[in-house]
Protein backbone atom coordinates (compact mmCIF):
# COMPACT_ATOMS: atom_id res chain seq x y z
CA UNK A 1 0.00 0.00 0.00
CA UNK A 2 1.60 3.28 -1.13
CA UNK A 3 2.19 6.17 1.31
CA UNK A 4 0.45 9.47 0.62
CA UNK A 5 2.31 12.58 1.87
CA UNK A 6 -0.92 14.55 2.14
CA UNK A 7 -2.36 12.01 4.59
CA UNK A 8 0.72 12.16 6.76
CA UNK A 9 0.85 15.94 6.67
CA UNK A 10 -2.82 16.23 7.61
CA UNK A 11 -2.21 14.40 10.85
CA UNK A 12 0.46 16.90 11.97
CA UNK A 13 -0.63 20.03 10.20
CA UNK A 14 0.63 23.41 11.42
CA UNK A 15 -1.08 26.08 9.40
CA UNK A 16 1.36 28.79 10.57
CA UNK A 17 3.91 27.40 8.17
CA UNK A 18 3.31 29.22 4.88
CA UNK A 19 4.65 26.53 2.59
CA UNK A 20 2.39 23.93 4.17
CA UNK A 21 -0.62 26.22 3.84
CA UNK A 22 0.07 26.76 0.16
CA UNK A 23 0.55 23.04 -0.42
CA UNK A 24 -2.79 22.23 1.14
CA UNK A 25 -4.59 25.08 -0.61
CA UNK A 26 -3.38 23.74 -3.95
CA UNK A 27 -3.48 19.95 -3.50
CA UNK A 28 -6.29 19.50 -0.98
CA UNK A 29 -8.40 22.69 -0.86
CA UNK A 30 -11.27 21.09 1.06
CA UNK A 31 -8.89 19.87 3.76
CA UNK A 32 -7.42 23.35 3.91
CA UNK A 33 -10.85 24.97 4.29
CA UNK A 34 -11.89 22.36 6.87
CA UNK A 35 -8.88 23.04 9.06
CA UNK A 36 -8.51 26.76 8.45
CA UNK A 37 -12.11 28.00 8.41
CA UNK A 38 -14.84 25.50 9.03
CA UNK A 39 -16.74 24.81 12.26
CA UNK A 40 -19.16 21.95 12.79
CA UNK A 41 -22.73 22.19 14.07
CA UNK A 42 -21.43 22.53 17.64
CA UNK A 43 -19.11 25.38 16.73
CA UNK A 44 -16.03 23.18 17.08
CA UNK A 45 -13.00 23.01 14.80
CA UNK A 46 -12.85 20.07 12.44
CA UNK A 47 -10.88 17.05 13.66
CA UNK A 48 -9.61 14.17 11.57
CA UNK A 49 -8.27 12.11 14.44
CA UNK A 50 -8.88 8.37 13.88
CA UNK A 51 -10.83 9.01 10.66
CA UNK A 52 -8.27 8.52 7.86
CA UNK A 53 -11.10 7.54 5.50
CA UNK A 54 -12.49 11.09 5.86
CA UNK A 55 -9.08 12.57 5.07
CA UNK A 56 -9.04 10.53 1.86
CA UNK A 57 -12.55 11.67 0.95
CA UNK A 58 -11.81 15.35 1.59
CA UNK A 59 -8.55 15.07 -0.36
CA UNK A 60 -10.10 13.40 -3.43
CA UNK A 61 -13.62 14.82 -3.46
CA UNK A 62 -13.09 17.67 -5.93
CA UNK A 63 -11.00 15.51 -8.28
CA UNK A 64 -14.08 13.62 -9.47
CA UNK A 65 -17.08 15.32 -11.04
CA UNK A 66 -19.31 12.27 -10.56
CA UNK A 67 -18.90 10.91 -7.06
CA UNK A 68 -21.14 8.56 -5.03
CA UNK A 69 -20.79 7.34 -1.42
CA UNK A 70 -22.76 4.52 0.22
CA UNK A 71 -22.42 4.80 3.99
CA UNK A 72 -23.83 4.05 7.45
CA UNK A 73 -25.66 6.88 9.20
CA UNK A 74 -23.71 9.65 10.96
CA UNK A 75 -20.33 9.33 9.25
CA UNK A 76 -19.53 13.01 8.65
CA UNK A 77 -20.41 13.05 4.95
CA UNK A 78 -23.07 15.75 5.19
CA UNK A 79 -20.43 18.05 6.71
CA UNK A 80 -18.25 17.31 3.67
CA UNK A 81 -21.17 18.18 1.37
CA UNK A 82 -21.79 21.47 3.19
CA UNK A 83 -18.15 22.52 3.11
CA UNK A 84 -17.65 21.51 -0.52
CA UNK A 85 -20.79 23.37 -1.63
CA UNK A 86 -19.48 26.48 0.17
CA UNK A 87 -16.12 26.13 -1.57
CA UNK A 88 -17.56 25.62 -5.07
CA UNK A 89 -19.92 28.58 -4.72
CA UNK A 90 -17.69 30.95 -2.73
CA UNK A 91 -14.27 30.22 -4.24
CA UNK A 92 -15.07 28.89 -7.72
CA UNK A 93 -18.17 31.03 -8.35
CA UNK A 94 -20.40 28.09 -9.30
CA UNK A 95 -24.17 27.75 -9.27
CA UNK A 96 -24.79 24.94 -6.80
CA UNK A 97 -27.98 22.93 -6.16
CA UNK A 98 -28.15 21.13 -2.81
CA UNK A 99 -30.94 18.49 -2.91
CA UNK A 100 -32.61 17.28 0.29
CA UNK A 101 -35.32 14.60 0.56
CA UNK A 102 -38.29 16.83 1.47
CA UNK A 103 -39.28 20.44 0.87
CA UNK A 104 -40.37 20.83 4.52
CA UNK A 105 -37.13 19.34 5.82
CA UNK A 106 -35.19 21.81 3.69
CA UNK A 107 -36.11 24.72 5.96
CA UNK A 108 -35.01 22.86 9.10
CA UNK A 109 -31.75 21.80 7.46
CA UNK A 110 -30.82 25.34 6.43
CA UNK A 111 -31.77 26.86 9.79
CA UNK A 112 -29.99 24.20 11.88
CA UNK A 113 -27.00 23.16 9.74
CA UNK A 114 -26.22 26.00 7.31
CA UNK A 115 -27.04 29.34 8.96
CA UNK A 116 -25.29 28.60 12.30
CA UNK A 117 -22.06 27.66 10.50
CA UNK A 118 -22.17 30.85 8.42
CA UNK A 119 -22.68 32.94 11.56
CA UNK A 120 -19.79 31.26 13.39
CA UNK A 121 -17.23 31.44 10.56
CA UNK A 122 -16.11 34.98 9.74
CA UNK A 123 -14.84 33.95 6.30
CA UNK A 124 -18.27 32.55 5.36
CA UNK A 125 -20.08 35.60 6.68
CA UNK A 126 -17.83 37.83 4.55
CA UNK A 127 -18.71 35.77 1.49
CA UNK A 128 -22.40 36.33 2.21
CA UNK A 129 -21.83 40.07 2.75
CA UNK A 130 -19.59 40.49 -0.31
CA UNK A 131 -22.14 38.76 -2.52
CA UNK A 132 -24.58 41.61 -1.83
CA UNK A 133 -27.45 39.38 -2.87
CA UNK A 134 -30.19 37.43 -1.20
CA UNK A 135 -29.55 35.17 1.78
CA UNK A 136 -32.74 33.28 2.46
CA UNK A 137 -33.65 29.67 3.07
CA UNK A 138 -34.07 28.60 -0.56
CA UNK A 139 -31.23 30.60 -2.13
CA UNK A 140 -27.98 32.07 -0.82
CA UNK A 141 -25.62 34.28 -2.80
CA UNK A 142 -22.31 33.04 -1.49
CA UNK A 143 -19.05 34.70 -2.56
CA UNK A 144 -18.85 34.55 -6.34
CA UNK A 145 -21.62 31.97 -6.70
CA UNK A 146 -24.99 30.81 -5.42
CA UNK A 147 -26.37 27.83 -3.48
CA UNK A 148 -30.00 26.76 -3.99
CA UNK A 149 -31.45 24.40 -1.36
CA UNK A 150 -34.31 22.34 -2.79
CA UNK A 151 -36.62 19.50 -1.78
CA UNK A 152 -36.62 16.47 -4.07
CA UNK A 153 -40.40 16.12 -3.78
CA UNK A 154 -41.03 19.44 -5.61
CA UNK A 155 -40.85 18.81 -9.36
CA UNK A 156 -40.59 22.51 -10.28
CA UNK A 157 -37.22 22.71 -8.52
CA UNK A 158 -35.72 20.49 -11.24
CA UNK A 159 -36.94 22.31 -14.33
CA UNK A 160 -35.81 25.90 -13.70
CA UNK A 161 -32.45 27.64 -14.09
CA UNK A 162 -29.20 25.85 -15.04
CA UNK A 163 -26.61 24.69 -12.48
CA UNK A 164 -22.91 23.82 -12.39
CA UNK A 165 -22.85 21.42 -9.45
CA UNK A 166 -25.47 19.17 -7.85
CA UNK A 167 -25.33 17.61 -4.38
CA UNK A 168 -27.91 14.92 -3.47
CA UNK A 169 -28.01 14.28 0.29
CA UNK A 170 -29.67 11.01 1.47
CA UNK A 171 -30.63 9.87 -2.00
CA UNK A 172 -32.69 6.87 -0.88
CA UNK A 173 -35.13 9.16 0.93
CA UNK A 174 -35.49 11.41 -2.13
CA UNK A 175 -38.09 11.33 -4.88
CA UNK A 176 -36.32 9.07 -7.38
CA UNK A 177 -38.47 10.19 -10.31
CA UNK A 178 -37.62 13.87 -9.85
CA UNK A 179 -33.92 13.07 -9.41
CA UNK A 180 -33.88 11.76 -12.97
CA UNK A 181 -34.35 15.35 -14.15
CA UNK A 182 -31.38 16.69 -12.16
CA UNK A 183 -28.67 16.05 -14.83
CA UNK A 184 -30.63 18.25 -17.26
CA UNK A 185 -29.75 21.23 -15.07
CA UNK A 186 -26.05 20.69 -15.92
CA UNK A 187 -26.38 20.68 -19.72
CA UNK A 188 -25.11 24.23 -20.24
CA UNK A 189 -22.30 24.02 -17.67
CA UNK A 190 -18.68 23.23 -18.47
CA UNK A 191 -18.12 22.07 -14.87
CA UNK A 192 -20.95 19.46 -14.63
CA UNK A 193 -20.41 18.07 -11.13
CA UNK A 194 -22.91 15.58 -9.71
CA UNK A 195 -22.35 13.97 -6.31
CA UNK A 196 -24.57 11.73 -4.18
CA UNK A 197 -24.43 10.29 -0.65
CA UNK A 198 -26.89 8.13 1.25
CA UNK A 199 -27.49 5.38 3.72
CA UNK A 200 -28.79 2.50 1.55
CA UNK A 201 -32.15 0.75 1.87
CA UNK A 202 -32.55 -2.17 -0.54
CA UNK A 203 -30.46 -3.80 -3.25
CA UNK A 204 -30.61 -2.12 -6.64
CA UNK A 205 -32.39 1.00 -5.39
CA UNK A 206 -31.23 4.60 -5.02
CA UNK A 207 -27.66 4.86 -3.81
CA UNK A 208 -27.01 1.11 -4.15
CA UNK A 209 -28.08 1.16 -7.78
CA UNK A 210 -25.66 4.02 -8.41
CA UNK A 211 -22.81 2.40 -6.48
CA UNK A 212 -23.18 -0.84 -8.45
CA UNK A 213 -22.36 1.01 -11.68
CA UNK A 214 -19.41 2.91 -10.13
CA UNK A 215 -15.75 2.08 -9.52
CA UNK A 216 -16.81 0.69 -6.09
CA UNK A 217 -13.79 1.88 -4.14
CA UNK A 218 -13.51 -0.11 -0.87
CA UNK A 219 -11.49 0.83 2.22
CA UNK A 220 -8.56 -1.56 2.74
CA UNK A 221 -6.42 -1.77 5.86
CA UNK A 222 -3.43 -3.98 6.73
CA UNK A 223 -3.08 -6.48 9.57
CA UNK A 224 -0.04 -5.39 11.59
CA UNK A 225 0.79 -9.03 12.36
CA UNK A 226 0.51 -11.02 9.12
CA UNK A 227 0.39 -8.24 6.51
CA UNK A 228 -3.02 -9.32 5.21
CA UNK A 229 -4.92 -6.56 3.34
CA UNK A 230 -8.68 -6.64 3.84
CA UNK A 231 -11.91 -4.62 3.89
CA UNK A 232 -13.03 -4.51 7.56
CA UNK A 233 -16.62 -5.58 8.15
CA UNK A 234 -18.95 -6.28 11.07
CA UNK A 235 -19.81 -9.86 10.12
CA UNK A 236 -16.32 -10.52 8.75
CA UNK A 237 -14.22 -9.23 11.65
CA UNK A 238 -16.43 -8.49 14.69
CA UNK A 239 -19.26 -11.04 14.99
CA UNK A 240 -19.65 -14.47 13.44
CA UNK A 241 -22.63 -16.77 13.14
CA UNK A 242 -22.23 -20.03 15.06
CA UNK A 243 -25.73 -21.39 14.49
CA UNK A 244 -29.06 -20.55 12.80
CA UNK A 245 -29.88 -18.11 15.60
CA UNK A 246 -26.57 -17.68 17.39
CA UNK A 247 -23.74 -15.13 17.05
CA UNK A 248 -20.55 -14.59 19.00
CA UNK A 249 -17.61 -12.18 18.96
CA UNK A 250 -14.49 -13.04 17.00
CA UNK A 251 -12.57 -11.49 19.91
CA UNK A 252 -12.73 -14.39 22.37
CA UNK A 253 -10.59 -12.57 24.94
CA UNK A 254 -13.16 -9.79 25.29
CA UNK A 255 -15.35 -9.81 28.41
CA UNK A 256 -19.06 -9.00 28.30
CA UNK A 257 -18.46 -5.32 29.12
CA UNK A 258 -15.19 -4.54 27.33
CA UNK A 259 -14.84 -3.06 23.88
CA UNK A 260 -14.13 -5.92 21.43
CA UNK A 261 -11.34 -5.65 18.89
CA UNK A 262 -11.34 -6.04 15.14
CA UNK A 263 -9.97 -9.52 14.38
CA UNK A 264 -7.93 -10.40 11.30
CA UNK A 265 -9.71 -13.15 9.34
CA UNK A 266 -6.38 -14.68 8.33
CA UNK A 267 -4.25 -14.83 11.50
CA UNK A 268 -6.93 -14.24 14.14
CA UNK A 269 -5.07 -11.41 15.86
CA UNK A 270 -6.31 -7.95 16.88
CA UNK A 271 -6.12 -5.15 14.32
CA UNK A 272 -6.22 -1.39 14.84
CA UNK A 273 -9.44 -0.36 13.08
CA UNK A 274 -8.46 3.33 13.00
CA UNK A 275 -5.18 2.83 11.14
CA UNK A 276 -4.39 4.47 7.82
CA UNK A 277 -5.74 2.71 4.79
CA UNK A 278 -6.76 3.47 1.25
CA UNK A 279 -9.69 3.15 -1.11
CA UNK A 280 -9.01 0.55 -3.79
CA UNK A 281 -11.17 0.59 -6.91
CA UNK A 282 -12.89 -2.67 -7.83
CA UNK A 283 -13.56 -1.41 -11.36
CA UNK A 284 -11.74 1.09 -13.54
CA UNK A 285 -12.95 3.35 -16.36
CA UNK A 286 -16.40 3.90 -14.85
CA UNK A 287 -18.26 7.19 -15.23
CA UNK A 288 -19.01 7.38 -11.50
CA UNK A 289 -16.34 7.10 -8.82
CA UNK A 290 -17.79 5.17 -5.88
CA UNK A 291 -16.85 4.84 -2.24
CA UNK A 292 -18.25 2.32 0.26
CA UNK A 293 -17.70 3.26 3.92
CA UNK A 294 -17.38 0.33 6.36
CA UNK A 295 -19.29 0.57 9.63
CA UNK A 296 -16.42 -0.48 11.92
CA UNK A 297 -13.71 2.07 11.07
CA UNK A 298 -15.13 5.15 12.76
CA UNK A 299 -14.51 6.27 16.36
CA UNK A 300 -18.11 7.52 16.55
CA UNK A 301 -19.38 3.94 16.95
CA UNK A 302 -18.62 1.41 19.67
CA UNK A 303 -18.19 -2.17 18.48
CA UNK A 304 -19.68 -3.30 21.81
CA UNK A 305 -22.82 -1.27 21.12
CA UNK A 306 -23.04 -2.68 17.60
CA UNK A 307 -22.69 -6.24 18.86
CA UNK A 308 -25.29 -5.81 21.62
CA UNK A 309 -27.75 -4.13 19.26
CA UNK A 310 -27.41 -6.91 16.67
CA UNK A 311 -28.26 -9.57 19.26
CA UNK A 312 -31.27 -7.50 20.31
CA UNK A 313 -32.71 -6.90 16.81
CA UNK A 314 -31.90 -10.25 15.22
CA UNK A 315 -35.42 -11.69 15.69
CA UNK A 316 -37.27 -8.51 14.64
CA UNK A 317 -37.37 -8.13 10.85
CA UNK A 318 -38.10 -4.39 10.96
CA UNK A 319 -35.36 -3.60 13.48
CA UNK A 320 -32.97 -5.93 11.65
CA UNK A 321 -33.42 -4.00 8.42
CA UNK A 322 -32.87 -0.70 10.24
CA UNK A 323 -29.66 -2.04 11.82
CA UNK A 324 -28.23 -3.32 8.56
CA UNK A 325 -29.13 -0.13 6.67
CA UNK A 326 -28.36 2.54 9.24
CA UNK A 327 -25.68 0.98 11.43
CA UNK A 328 -23.81 -1.10 8.87
CA UNK A 329 -24.53 0.97 5.76
CA UNK A 330 -25.54 -2.07 3.73
CA UNK A 331 -28.61 -2.66 1.54
CA UNK A 332 -30.99 -5.29 2.84
CA UNK A 333 -34.14 -6.99 1.57
CA UNK A 334 -35.81 -9.49 3.90
CA UNK A 335 -37.33 -12.62 2.36
CA UNK A 336 -40.79 -11.85 3.74
CA UNK A 337 -40.80 -8.34 2.28
CA UNK A 338 -40.30 -9.42 -1.33
CA UNK A 339 -41.88 -11.53 -4.05
CA UNK A 340 -38.85 -13.78 -3.82
CA UNK A 341 -38.10 -16.81 -5.96
CA UNK A 342 -39.22 -18.95 -3.04
CA UNK A 343 -42.61 -17.23 -2.91
CA UNK A 344 -43.05 -17.43 -6.69
CA UNK A 345 -41.97 -21.08 -6.88
CA UNK A 346 -44.57 -22.15 -4.31
CA UNK A 347 -47.51 -21.01 -6.45
CA UNK A 348 -46.38 -22.96 -9.52
CA UNK A 349 -48.76 -25.76 -10.57
CA UNK A 350 -48.46 -28.05 -13.63
CA UNK A 351 -50.97 -26.96 -16.25
CA UNK A 352 -50.82 -26.14 -19.94
CA UNK A 353 -49.82 -22.54 -20.63
CA UNK A 354 -50.80 -20.44 -22.51
CA UNK A 355 -54.41 -21.43 -21.87
CA UNK A 356 -56.87 -21.98 -24.71
CA UNK A 357 -60.19 -20.15 -24.50
CA UNK A 358 -62.01 -23.49 -24.60
CA UNK A 359 -60.31 -24.40 -21.30
CA UNK A 360 -61.63 -21.33 -19.47
CA UNK A 361 -64.05 -22.37 -16.72
CA UNK A 362 -64.39 -19.35 -14.45
CA UNK A 363 -64.63 -15.57 -14.64
CA UNK A 364 -61.61 -13.67 -16.00
CA UNK A 365 -60.15 -10.45 -14.66
CA UNK A 366 -57.35 -8.27 -16.03
CA UNK A 367 -54.74 -5.83 -14.72
CA UNK A 368 -52.77 -3.35 -16.87
CA UNK A 369 -49.76 -1.22 -15.91
CA UNK A 370 -49.03 1.75 -18.16
CA UNK A 371 -45.41 2.52 -19.06
CA UNK A 372 -43.23 2.42 -22.14
CA UNK A 373 -45.35 -0.59 -23.05
CA UNK A 374 -48.62 -1.85 -21.57
CA UNK A 375 -47.96 -4.72 -19.16
CA UNK A 376 -50.97 -7.05 -19.00
CA UNK A 377 -51.94 -9.85 -16.63
CA UNK A 378 -55.12 -11.92 -17.05
CA UNK A 379 -56.24 -14.43 -14.41
CA UNK A 380 -59.12 -16.86 -14.06
CA UNK A 381 -60.96 -17.71 -10.87
CA UNK A 382 -61.27 -21.50 -10.66
CA UNK A 383 -61.54 -24.29 -8.08
CA UNK A 384 -58.52 -26.52 -7.56
CA UNK A 385 -58.48 -30.24 -6.69
CA UNK A 386 -59.26 -29.43 -3.04
CA UNK A 387 -62.29 -27.36 -4.10
CA UNK A 388 -60.48 -24.14 -3.10
CA UNK A 389 -60.91 -21.04 -5.24
CA UNK A 390 -57.61 -19.94 -6.77
CA UNK A 391 -56.56 -17.37 -9.38
CA UNK A 392 -54.96 -19.12 -12.35
CA UNK A 393 -52.65 -17.19 -14.67
CA UNK A 394 -54.13 -17.15 -18.16
CA UNK A 395 -51.91 -14.58 -19.85
CA UNK A 396 -48.90 -12.41 -18.96
CA UNK A 397 -47.73 -10.22 -21.81
CA UNK A 398 -46.51 -6.82 -22.97
CA UNK A 399 -48.28 -4.94 -25.75
CA UNK A 400 -47.29 -1.71 -27.51
CA UNK A 401 -50.56 0.23 -27.76
CA UNK A 402 -54.06 0.89 -26.47
CA UNK A 403 -55.42 -0.30 -29.81
CA UNK A 404 -54.10 -3.80 -29.16
CA UNK A 405 -55.37 -3.59 -25.57
CA UNK A 406 -58.88 -3.02 -26.93
CA UNK A 407 -58.48 -6.11 -29.09
CA UNK A 408 -57.42 -8.11 -26.03
CA UNK A 409 -60.47 -6.89 -24.09
CA UNK A 410 -62.78 -7.98 -26.91
CA UNK A 411 -60.97 -11.28 -27.36
CA UNK A 412 -60.83 -12.40 -23.71
CA UNK A 413 -63.86 -10.49 -22.37
CA UNK A 414 -62.77 -10.21 -18.72
CA UNK A 415 -65.47 -9.46 -16.17
CA UNK A 416 -63.39 -6.51 -14.93
CA UNK A 417 -60.19 -4.84 -16.08
CA UNK A 418 -58.30 -2.42 -13.79
CA UNK A 419 -55.71 -0.15 -15.38
CA UNK A 420 -53.19 2.34 -14.02
CA UNK A 421 -54.89 5.76 -14.02
CA UNK A 422 -51.68 7.57 -14.95
CA UNK A 423 -50.00 8.80 -17.04
CA UNK A 424 -52.13 8.23 -20.20
CA UNK A 425 -55.18 10.01 -18.79
CA UNK A 426 -56.98 10.71 -22.09
CA UNK A 427 -56.38 7.24 -23.55
CA UNK A 428 -57.67 5.61 -20.36
CA UNK A 429 -60.73 7.88 -20.28
CA UNK A 430 -61.54 6.85 -23.85
CA UNK A 431 -61.06 3.19 -22.93
CA UNK A 432 -63.47 3.47 -19.99
CA UNK A 433 -66.08 5.17 -22.18
CA UNK A 434 -65.97 2.27 -24.65
CA UNK A 435 -65.69 -0.57 -22.11
CA UNK A 436 -67.90 -0.34 -19.01
CA UNK A 437 -65.93 -3.12 -17.34
CA UNK A 438 -62.69 -1.06 -17.31
CA UNK A 439 -61.80 0.74 -14.07
CA UNK A 440 -58.98 3.24 -13.50
CA UNK A 441 -56.89 2.69 -10.36
CA UNK A 442 -55.64 5.68 -8.38
CA UNK A 443 -53.32 5.11 -5.44
CA UNK A 444 -54.25 7.33 -2.49
CA UNK A 445 -51.75 7.47 0.37
CA UNK A 446 -53.25 6.46 3.69
CA UNK A 447 -56.50 5.04 2.24
CA UNK A 448 -56.40 1.54 3.71
CA UNK A 449 -59.89 0.48 2.58
CA UNK A 450 -60.54 -0.66 -0.98
CA UNK A 451 -62.79 2.03 -2.46
CA UNK A 452 -64.83 1.26 -5.62
CA UNK A 453 -66.86 3.87 -7.50
CA UNK A 454 -68.83 1.83 -10.02
CA UNK A 455 -70.51 4.83 -11.60
CA UNK A 456 -67.23 6.63 -12.41
CA UNK A 457 -65.33 3.34 -12.92
CA UNK A 458 -62.58 4.29 -10.45
CA UNK A 459 -60.92 2.31 -7.66
CA UNK A 460 -58.80 3.89 -4.93
CA UNK A 461 -56.54 2.50 -2.25
CA UNK A 462 -53.19 3.09 -0.60
CA UNK A 463 -50.44 1.76 -2.87
CA UNK A 464 -48.69 -0.21 -0.12
CA UNK A 465 -51.97 -1.75 1.07
CA UNK A 466 -52.82 -2.81 -2.49
CA UNK A 467 -49.47 -4.56 -2.97
CA UNK A 468 -49.68 -6.04 0.54
CA UNK A 469 -53.01 -7.63 -0.46
CA UNK A 470 -51.39 -9.14 -3.55
CA UNK A 471 -48.49 -10.46 -1.44
CA UNK A 472 -51.01 -12.11 0.90
CA UNK A 473 -52.64 -13.84 -2.07
CA UNK A 474 -49.27 -15.29 -3.12
CA UNK A 475 -48.30 -16.28 0.43
CA UNK A 476 -51.66 -18.03 1.04
CA UNK A 477 -51.42 -19.88 -2.32
CA UNK A 478 -54.54 -18.21 -3.71
CA UNK A 479 -52.47 -17.60 -6.86
CA UNK A 480 -51.73 -20.31 -9.43
CA UNK A 481 -48.90 -19.93 -11.96
CA UNK A 482 -47.70 -22.45 -14.53
CA UNK A 483 -44.52 -24.43 -13.97
CA UNK A 484 -41.47 -22.67 -15.37
CA UNK A 485 -42.84 -19.18 -14.76
CA UNK A 486 -39.23 -17.98 -14.50
CA UNK A 487 -39.10 -17.84 -18.31
CA UNK A 488 -42.41 -16.03 -18.83
CA UNK A 489 -42.03 -13.00 -21.10
CA UNK A 490 -38.33 -13.78 -21.57
CA UNK A 491 -37.80 -13.77 -17.80
CA UNK A 492 -39.19 -10.26 -17.28
CA UNK A 493 -42.25 -11.50 -15.39
CA UNK A 494 -40.11 -13.07 -12.65
CA UNK A 495 -37.53 -10.27 -12.49
CA UNK A 496 -40.17 -7.52 -12.31
CA UNK A 497 -42.21 -9.38 -9.70
CA UNK A 498 -39.12 -9.59 -7.50
CA UNK A 499 -37.82 -6.07 -8.13
CA UNK A 500 -39.57 -4.32 -5.22
CA UNK A 501 -39.05 -4.60 -1.47
CA UNK A 502 -41.30 -3.47 1.38
CA UNK A 503 -39.25 -1.02 3.46
CA UNK A 504 -39.90 1.38 6.31
CA UNK A 505 -39.82 5.06 5.34
CA UNK A 506 -38.84 6.77 8.55
CA UNK A 507 -39.99 10.22 9.63
CA UNK A 508 -37.16 11.36 11.91
CA UNK A 509 -39.11 14.37 13.19
CA UNK A 510 -42.27 12.37 13.91
CA UNK A 511 -41.66 8.60 14.14
CA UNK A 512 -45.41 7.96 14.41
CA UNK A 513 -45.74 9.17 10.82
CA UNK A 514 -43.24 6.63 9.52
CA UNK A 515 -44.78 4.27 6.99
CA UNK A 516 -44.02 1.25 4.83
CA UNK A 517 -43.58 1.48 1.09
CA UNK A 518 -42.77 -0.94 -1.73
CA UNK A 519 -39.65 0.50 -3.35
CA UNK A 520 -37.65 -0.61 -6.36
CA UNK A 521 -34.62 0.55 -8.29
CA UNK A 522 -35.54 -1.64 -11.26
CA UNK A 523 -38.66 -2.07 -13.44
CA UNK A 524 -41.58 -3.59 -11.50
CA UNK A 525 -44.34 -3.39 -14.14
CA UNK A 526 -45.57 -6.99 -13.75
CA UNK A 527 -45.86 -6.58 -9.98
CA UNK A 528 -48.06 -3.55 -10.59
CA UNK A 529 -50.13 -5.24 -13.31
CA UNK A 530 -50.67 -8.13 -10.86
CA UNK A 531 -51.71 -5.57 -8.23
CA UNK A 532 -54.31 -4.09 -10.60
CA UNK A 533 -55.38 -7.62 -11.51
CA UNK A 534 -55.97 -8.38 -7.82
CA UNK A 535 -58.05 -5.19 -7.57
CA UNK A 536 -60.15 -6.36 -10.52
CA UNK A 537 -60.65 -9.68 -8.73
CA UNK A 538 -61.92 -7.82 -5.65
CA UNK A 539 -64.54 -6.01 -7.72
CA UNK A 540 -65.99 -9.34 -8.88
CA UNK A 541 -68.09 -10.99 -6.12
CA UNK A 542 -66.53 -14.23 -4.95
CA UNK A 543 -69.65 -16.36 -5.29
CA UNK A 544 -71.73 -17.27 -8.29
CA UNK A 545 -75.51 -16.97 -7.95
CA UNK A 546 -75.82 -20.67 -7.09
CA UNK A 547 -72.89 -20.53 -4.62
CA UNK A 548 -74.46 -17.52 -2.97
CA UNK A 549 -77.84 -19.17 -2.40
CA UNK A 550 -76.24 -22.42 -1.25
CA UNK A 551 -74.41 -20.47 1.46
CA UNK A 552 -77.54 -18.51 2.34
CA UNK A 553 -79.60 -21.70 2.56
CA UNK A 554 -77.03 -23.23 4.91
CA UNK A 555 -77.97 -20.63 7.52
CA UNK A 556 -81.76 -21.06 7.15
CA UNK A 557 -83.67 -23.71 9.21
CA UNK A 558 -84.62 -26.79 7.20
CA UNK A 559 -88.12 -26.64 5.71
CA UNK A 560 -90.28 -29.20 4.04
CA UNK A 561 -89.88 -28.89 0.29
CA UNK A 562 -92.94 -28.03 -1.80
CA UNK A 563 -94.93 -30.91 -3.26
CA UNK A 564 -94.16 -29.96 -6.82
CA UNK A 565 -90.79 -28.71 -7.94
CA UNK A 566 -90.73 -24.97 -8.62
CA UNK A 567 -94.53 -24.77 -8.14
CA UNK A 568 -95.20 -26.59 -11.36
CA UNK A 569 -92.85 -24.44 -13.44
CA UNK A 570 -90.29 -25.98 -15.77
CA UNK A 571 -87.13 -27.15 -13.91
CA UNK A 572 -83.75 -25.73 -14.84
CA UNK A 573 -81.88 -27.75 -17.42
CA UNK A 574 -78.17 -28.51 -16.84
CA UNK A 575 -77.12 -25.92 -19.44
CA UNK A 576 -78.90 -23.17 -17.52
CA UNK A 577 -77.41 -24.37 -14.22
CA UNK A 578 -73.92 -24.21 -15.73
CA UNK A 579 -74.66 -20.70 -16.96
CA UNK A 580 -75.78 -19.57 -13.52
CA UNK A 581 -72.76 -21.14 -11.87
CA UNK A 582 -70.52 -18.82 -13.91
CA UNK A 583 -72.70 -15.74 -13.36
CA UNK A 584 -71.89 -13.38 -10.50
CA UNK A 585 -74.59 -11.97 -8.24
CA UNK A 586 -74.15 -8.53 -9.83
CA UNK A 587 -74.56 -9.96 -13.33
CA UNK A 588 -77.65 -11.89 -12.22
CA UNK A 589 -79.23 -8.72 -10.81
CA UNK A 590 -78.41 -6.82 -14.01
CA UNK A 591 -80.09 -9.62 -15.99
CA UNK A 592 -83.19 -9.31 -13.84
CA UNK A 593 -83.28 -5.55 -14.37
CA UNK A 594 -83.12 -6.02 -18.13
CA UNK A 595 -86.00 -8.49 -17.90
Amino acid sequence: MSEDPIKNLADQIHLKEMDLKEQFKKEAPLLYWALQYHRNIHGERMSFKNVPYLIALYRDFLKFKKFVVEKPAQRGLTELFILSSFYEAGELGLLVMYVLPKYKGRDHFVSSRIDPVIRRVAAYQRMIDDAAGTSRVALKHFGKGQIAYVGSNVEDEFIEKPMDSIYVDEKDRCNQKNLLMAPDRLIHSSYKAHREISTPTIEGFGINKRIQSSTKGRWFIKCEHCGYYFVPGFFENVMRQTGPQNYELYDRECSNSDEPALICAKCGKKVNRFQKGEFVEEFLDKEWVGRLIPSVITPYVSLRELANEWIEVFFDAQKRQFFINQRLGLPYSSEGARFSDGVLNKVEVPYRYPIEKTDIKGPLFMGVDVGGVLTVTIRERIKDNQNCIRRRLVLATEIPSFGILKELLKEWQPKVCVIDADPEIHSIASLRDEFKNVYASRFQHGLLDFNVNREDQIVKQDRTSSIDYLKTQFDSLMIMNPEGSSVLVSGRYRSQMGASTRILIENENNPEKSYYSWESGNPDHFMLSETYCAQADRIIPSDSVIDYYIKEAAGVPSQKPPASSMDGKKELVQEEIDKLSKMTAVEFLNQLRKS
